[in-house]
């Protein structure tokens, strides 16, 4: 037996071939010596494009989930909401790479219009005209209705949807709309603006609702530990401005002091 050359082992090529259509697809080709036939081979090549684009796809996947993780973790303890919103979207801009963007709440959650009550590099025009978004009507209305993110570029900008000009006016080349939803209500929105185009797919439309999802509950959350709060000291005011002794008792009678 001979000894085996670099050359005669076997080898694996990946090369782009285009379809009589014109797709483009992906091909590889396993070279194979042909025994002991020198400088003669077999080569079987085989469409590789669906796992190219399942490796592609899990990357993609691998890679929101961790920028969802880092967008999670600058969350703010609960009750304080103004911290919350302003770091959510702060990060949520640092992290998906857009320089404009406003954050809208509603009190209280998933009721009445939505506010704007955090915002980054919003031009001082577009904080004006929307610093409040009815959840019934225009932009709000359509947030509101479809409960999912949306992207778009400006020049591609639906025309049953106000304020094309408004975006063209401040600068705007893109626009990104994440509802910020609890149990299946609006409970914000945040618009996100760019000067610069994006990529339509730069991001999947999980991500984004995830981050709203997330974002949204964290919300309500925070909405409700504040108001239970301000509950109990309004009522632990009352009870300490009556000057009587107060005790309340069980069906069972036992007797609970309360004040003073």
């Amino acid at each position: 037996s001979r000894k085996e050359s670099a050359g005669d082992r076997m080898r694996v090529a990946r090369y782009q071939g285009v379809r009589r259509e014109g797709t483009k697809i992906d091909i590889e080709a396993v070279i194979i010596p042909a025994g002991h036939a020198k400088g003669r081979y077999f080569a079987y090549h085989r469409d590789v494009t669906r796992e190219k684009q399942s490796e592609r796809e899990i990357r993609r996947r691998l890679e929101e989930l961790q920028l969802l993780r880092d967008i999670v973790s600058s969350g703010a303890g609960a009750g304080d909401l103004q911290k919350m919103l302003r770091s959510g979207l702060g990060r949520i801009m640092d992290v998906l790479d857009w320089e404009m963007g406003a954050l809208y709440s509603s009190s209280p959650p998933g009721k009445g219009s939505l506010v704007i009550n955090a915002n980054r590099g919003f031009p001082a025009a577009a904080v004006k005209t929307l610093g409040i978004l009815e959840r019934d009507a225009g932009l709000g209305g359509f947030v509101a209705k479809t409960l999912e993110p949306h992207m778009f570029l400006i020049r591609k900008y639906p025309s049953h949807l106000p304020y094309r000009s408004l975006w063209r006016e401040c600068g705007f080349a893109a626009i990104c709309l994440i509802p910020l939803v609890s149990r299946e209500r609006l409970v914000g929105t945040i618009v996100l603006g760019s000067k610069s185009e994006k990529a339509e797919d730069q991001y999947s439309a999980d991500l984004l609702s995830a981050i709203g999802h997330q974002l949204g509950v964290s919300i309500e959350g925070s909405m409700m530990y504040t108001e239970i709060k301000e509950q109990e000291e309004r009522y632990a005011s009352l009870i300490s401005s009556i000057p009587d002794v107060i005790y309340s008792g069980s069906p069972d009678g036992i007797m609970q002091f309360i004040s003073p």
